[in-house]
């Protein structure tokens, strides 16, 4: 039988949840500095379709 390769992470699934937690408070950090900017991506929605949330989807879903 073959034999089985070592599997390592990269930094960054390493340190998934530290880079989720990282997201989320630069986020909420943004929205606080510049409340504007809600309203103007709210703006980018086509059919109730959010075109940036879109295309972030699509580069997450885009294999590597």
């Amino acid at each position: 039988m073959a034999e089985e390769a070592d599997v390592t992470l990269g930094i960054f699934e390493k340190y998934i949840y530290l880079w989720i937690v990282l997201c989320g408070a630069t986020g909420l950090f943004l929205g606080r500095l510049f409340p504007q900017i809600t309203q103007d991506l709210n703006r980018l929605t086509v059919s109730g379709v959010s075109i940036p949330i879109a295309v972030l989807m699509f580069f997450l879903m885009y294999p590597r």
